[in-house]
């Protein structure tokens, strides 16, 4: 028992012994170790090495602690390396702490596994010219060549023996890259973890980085998003090949792209990449989006140009539509996608683009009765967005054609209008139909749409359209219409436009002026041409739907509106001839019963004048000229004929109307011929046969009646002449 006692006793003190022991010899080698690399030395060597390798860059680095053990661990407080440019500071790079852990048998081995620890660091990009401020800084070290460009790969001599046997654990954290490049404007790289895993010359690494990132582009647009990186690499690639090849995993989450109102939840995508040793890199991507959707592309980085080709894509158009507008997604289908393909060019160039987009399947909808089939596709390239819709609708078909820029497809806004073209033909319209009906109810309902003070001539861009409709039947009656409208905030112009068909024309244009939110300005100028009023009908209200005669002449002005002020203004000439025609809900036969039956007073004949209200003079007409000249003070007809069906009825007069005055007398003259006595009977066919009647209006304003004591002194003069002939 005693003997056990004595062996146990003695076994204890064996292993206290060899305890004693390794850690006398730990200690002593890590005070050895700490002679050869003491702290000093290190950072002596560190600043000599990055002096040669950024011989025009000013170097700092921080205190160095030193703590002994099986695991080495040396501690830099900051490290700070700037460059000055035309007397200026840029800084390159800034780190808050870097701590280094080195296994003890691993520096007497000379191989083993290091672990490095990085925090706050921060690296500085500024691009000047065809330079960079890291550039600047290497001019003319051991590693750079004739241009400034440095070496796409250090030889396997420039690294130390100890390191080639070693494997490295890199874990940096708060990480951030800040850049200011040209073309590329401004942004930031926050990498919240950055590992990477057993580096090494001749076996695989692991990586691991999380950033978030933040870009602004020359526009001042900003991109925000969050990336995950996870894949391998393997260095010994890059030294039999000279090829660095990485595969893994790529996610973005919260992804708010360029004129986004709603950031794209995650991005999940694989990937492949291969560094050349001439310094190109080129690989592919495949990935997903919005859960059913998913995107590929191959890449290729190298003789300053970034190419991306082979690009494919394919995403729900609601997802995308809500993305750009929140709210858009419940209005459309859940079916279509939106489909492209092409590719990208970056260079010092610009930016070269030809990507072709399409929406998938085509899209069906019934709208107020009538079904409307599109297809929709966009063409992009490096200046401009071309978007096109083609349907089928009202057994014809509609071609849109728009393009705007890169800059107003991103802010919503141009300088400068944005081309628009429409074309259509075949299309056959039914005025009764109901959707018709509801179109006009609804342009009326706008109380003249933009011809209203104060209402906006457009709304964020402005746009050119041109249209052109051929082949329109209307009614079963053929009609062309085609023209060019001008849209912008406070104008819209149309000019010039032509609708008619064959012989049939009227043309002119359109110009209205918002001059402020309380004044508007029209100005119209119209030429007619045996233009077949009756091609009007569906267009008018019902009260006027059945005017029809072949219009000949022109008519010009301008109107100016003040709310402010609560009144308007306007010139108008006209010089209109209307043949073979009639105006609806107008009965000349009433008309002259209203106006004319006073006249049968008049002695000896008073028994046989009568006024007929008949039938035959019911809105028909042959001829009618109108000339006149109109202010809000003056209108001044020049001329004003009439010329009924048959040809037996005949007005021509002129005259001068003072809307606004009640102390000037306006006044019309007439001479009404009826030789055949259709109206007057036997006024027309006695006494004013071949000479006519003169009838005179007067009145204020508008309010005209005839001068009875002018008319029957008139008349009496022709009876009375009538007579002294009959004698």
């Amino acid at each position: 028992m005693i003997r056990k006692l004595v062996g146990h006793i003695r076994s204890k003190a064996f292993i206290a012994l060899l305890l004693v022991i390794f850690s006398s010899v730990t200690i002593l080698l890590s005070l050895l170790i700490k002679d050869k690399l003491s702290p000093e030395t290190i950072r002596a060597q560190a600043q000599q090495k990055l002096k040669q390798l950024m011989p025009f860059a000013k170097v700092i680095i921080g205190p160095i602690s030193f703590r002994p053990g099986l695991r080495l661990s040396y501690t830099i407080d900051g490290i700070n390396i700037a460059t000055t440019i035309k007397k200026r500071q840029h800084d390159l790079l800034q780190v808050k702490r870097v701590r280094v852990e080195v296994p003890l048998w691993s520096l007497l081995a000379r191989k083993g596994q290091y672990k490095v620890y990085l925090v706050g660091a921060k690296v500085d990009i500024i691009a000047k010219g065809e330079s960079n401020n890291w550039i600047h800084s290497m001019r003319g070290n051991e590693y750079s060549q004739q241009n400034g460009k440095l070496r796409p790969s250090l030889a396997l001599t420039d690294v130390p023996h100890s390191l080639q046997t070693s494997k490295i654990d890199l874990d940096a954290r708060d990480l951030e890259i800040a850049y200011r490049l040209p073309r590329a404007g401004l942004g930031t790289i926050k990498l919240s973890k950055l590992a990477i895993k057993k580096i090494s010359l001749f076996t695989p690494s692991a990586l691991e980085v999380i950033s978030d990132n933040r870009i602004t582009l020359p526009n001042d647009q900003i991109i925000n998003c969050q990336t995950v990186i996870i894949g391998d690499f393997n260095l010994s690639d890059m030294i039999k090949n000279r090829e660095l090849k990485l595969a893994g995993i790529l996610r973005w989450s919260d992804f708010l792209p360029v004129g986004a109102k709603q950031a794209v939840k995650q991005i999940n995508s694989n990937f492949n990449m291969a560094v050349k040793g001439d310094g190109r890199v080129s690989g592919q991507m495949k990935g997903a989006i919005f859960n059913s959707g998913s995107f590929s592309f191959d890449y290729l980085w190298g003789d300053e140009k970034l190419s991306f080709t082979k690009v494919r894509s394919e995403m729900p158009l609601f997802s995308v539509l809500n993305m750009i507008a929140v709210g858009w997604a419940p209005k459309i289908n859940s079916q279509l996608k939106l489909a492209s393909q092409g590719g990208i060019d970056i260079s010092r160039d610009g930016l070269l683009v030809n990507i072709d987009s399409s929406i998938q399947p085509s899209v069906s909808i019934k709208h107020g009765g009538v079904a409307i089939t599109s297809h929709l596709a966009a063409h992009i390239d490096s200046n401009k967005i071309k978007f096109k819709i083609s349907s089928q609708l009202l057994d014809g078909s509609v071609e849109s054609v728009f393009s705007l820029g890169w800059q107003e497809f991103m802010t919503g806004k141009s300088k400068t209008p944005v081309d628009v073209k429409v074309t259509a033909s075949d299309l056959v319209i039914d005025s009764s139909s109901k959707w018709f009906f509801d179109l006009k109810r609804s342009l009326r309902g706008r109380s003249g749409g933009y011809l209203v003070a104060g209402s906006p001539m457009g709304a964020g861009i402005p746009l050119n359209i041109g249209f052109s409709i051929g082949n329109l039947l209307v009614d079963q009656r053929p009609l062309k219409v085609a023209g060019r409208l001008l849209a912008l905030e406070n104008r819209l112009h149309l000019s010039p436009f032509k609708v008619g068909v064959n012989r049939s024309l009227a043309q002119g244009e359109l110009e209205v002026i918002n001059q402020n939110s309380q004044k508007t300005q029209e100005k119209f100028n119209l030429k007619f041409k045996s233009f077949d009023l009756a091609q009007l009908k569906p267009l008018l209200p019902k009260r006027w739907s059945d005017t029809t005669g072949m219009l000949t002449g022109k008519i010009r002005g301008y109107l100016e509106r003040s709310d402010k002020l609560k009144k308007s203004d306007y010139q108008v000439e006209a010089d209109l001839q209307i043949s073979e025609g009639s105006i609806s809900r107008i009965d000349l036969g009433e008309v002259a019963k209203d106006h004319f039956s006073s006249l049968v007073t008049s002695p000896p004949e008073k028994d046989n004048l009568k006024v007929d209200a008949g039938n035959s003079t019911k809105g028909s007409f042959s001829q009618v000229d109108i000339k006149l000249k109109a202010t809000p003070d003056l209108i001044d007809v020049k001329k004003l004929s009439y010329v009924d069906r048959k040809k037996t009825i005949k007005i021509k007069g002129q005259g001068q109307l003072h809307p606004n005055s009640t102390e000037r007398l306006g006044q019309l003259d007439f001479i009404l011929r009826d030789d055949e006595g259709v109206l007057l009977q036997d006024i027309g066919r006695k006494y004013t046969k071949g000479r006519g009647l003169p009838i005179r209006l007067i009145g204020f304003g508008y309010d005209l009646k005839p001068d009875l004591r002018y008319i029957t002194m008139e008349l009496s003069k022709m009876i009375s002449q009538y007579h002294k002939k009959r004698k």
